[in-house]
């Protein structure tokens, strides 16, 4: 009888979504016995968790092939997540295809030999649930409770890929998190496509307050973090949910993309830079230290040096805590692919550095608000020979001692290097 294990060994790239699929896969391959390895290990089986979001995700997402073809010839390779949801052309070197519905079939479809059709759009009509009790080397949980998207942005791909509104019903949500808080995990971070409209496609038309004022009532959860959410979802009954209910963080991330009113249309977003900042002073009214964070999409086409500069001021004046910067860059099958005057490669990188050179100007000013103050850290590993934890309001904090999976008492001594240095409370 041959006792040995096969080997399988899992990639992702993208999103938080990809990587909580990614993650309960992983959890069904350790329930189906296979051993987790490496992905520039020989593996029996190599999974790609596929993006989309970008024509250079997608070529990522070939070079991975391509690499657990030259590591191991017979492999059999899986391939998931929204490449090929918005891929018309076969994958020929690939044993299944999953998409980013009914990937709980892949391991059956391994042991059958066969090759799993792409689920069209129309298809990937009803959340698919995978639960996970244990994330591995993380002291944060991440909890999948929506996907989908109806925005269309004219840059992105992704409500192509991931389809309609669906929603995961909130007793299963319950359900996993306490499963979760069982298993030691301090902090939850909900998370979705477009976690804003959690519920709207629900019979009892609940929304993302509804998991968040059942899940504050759980005993030992510390914290609940929301993993992004669009200005027009910042509701008034969410802002005061975030000022009462201290198990809430003092953080939200908000995307602004472009700070300028000409982009902003054209990119299809359902906002203007007035009605973004009212929004921020009334979150600000409520909680005056939380951490707002947020996405700029730089050299969009038509961006002119001005647009560049209106969105730079535009970045200082709403003072985010930290701004994630992305270079444009086209994708096949949105309007954005074929816009007139799209903008040269060496504008953008330019840009994007100036703009990154302000976030860490605007990350160390947040940051130093809180010089002397003593703050909960959460435990996060050992980095450059510190304990790495991370605040509730999203710093990252760096201090000496033994090891502790938990949530710490620190106090904030100085910024080192652009790094925050505590020191624990006894």
């Amino acid at each position: 009888m041959n006792n040995i294990r096969k080997k399988i060994a899992f990639i992702t790239l993208g999103c938080k979504t990809n990587q909580y699929d990614t993650q309960a896969l992983i959890d069904l391959a350790k329930k189906k016995d296979y051993e987790i390895v490496d992905f520039k290990d020989r593996a029996d089986v190599y999974v790609v968790n596929s993006c989309a979001v970008t024509e250079n995700a997608i070529t990522k997402s070939r070079k991975k092939i391509n690499q657990a073809q030259s590591i191991n010839l017979k492999a059999k390779i899986v391939l998931c997540g929204c490449w090929p949801q918005t891929e018309v052309k076969g994958f020929p070197n690939v044993s299944v295809v999953s998409g980013v519905n009914k990937r709980k079939e892949i391991f059956s479809l391994l042991e059958e030999g066969k090759v799993q059709k792409i689920n069209k759009f129309k298809d990937c009509q009803r959340f698919e649930e995978m639960p996970i009790d244990n994330f591995f080397n993380r002291s944060r949980a991440t909890v999948k409770v929506q996907e989908g998207c109806r925005q269309f942005c004219s840059y992105c791909i992704i409500p192509y890929a991931r389809g309609h509104l669906k929603s995961r019903d909130l007793k299963k949500i319950i359900k996993q998190v306490e499963k979760l808080v069982k298993n030691n995990y301090k902090e939850v971070v909900l998370t979705g496509t477009h976690l804003g409209l959690y519920g709207i496609d629900l019979k009892d038309k609940i929304n993302l307050t509804n998991p968040l004022k059942e899940l504050v009532k759980i005993k030992d959860l510390r914290r609940i973090r929301l993993s992004s959410i669009e200005v027009n979802e910042v509701t008034a009954e969410l802002i005061g949910l975030i000022k009462k209910e201290k198990k809430i963080c003092n953080h939200l991330h908000i995307p602004l993309q472009s700070g300028t009113n000409k982009i902003l249309k054209l990119m299809n977003r359902p906002y203007n830079t007035e009605k973004f900042l009212r929004k921020i002073n009334k979150i600000r009214k409520a909680t005056p230290d939380i951490s707002i964070t947020t996405d700029v999409i730089v050299g969009f086409p038509n961006e002119t040096e001005k647009d560049f500069q209106e969105t730079y001021k535009f970045c200082q004046k709403v003072n985010f805590s930290k701004i994630h910067v992305f270079s444009f860059s086209k994708r096949k099958g949105t309007p954005a692919y074929n816009m007139k005057n799209q903008i040269e490669k060496g504008i953008i990188k330019k840009r994007s550095s100036k703009l990154r050179k302000l976030s860490e100007k605007l990350e160390n000013d947040y940051a130093k608000k809180f010089i002397n103050k003593t703050m909960e850290v959460l435990s996060q590993g050992k980095k450059d020979g510190f304990i790495l934890g991370l605040t509730d309001n999203y710093l990252n904090v760096f201090f000496k001692g033994a090891f502790q999976d938990d949530l710490l008492k620190v106090k904030i001594k100085k910024i080192l290097d652009n790094k925050l240095i505590g020191e624990i409370k006894l």
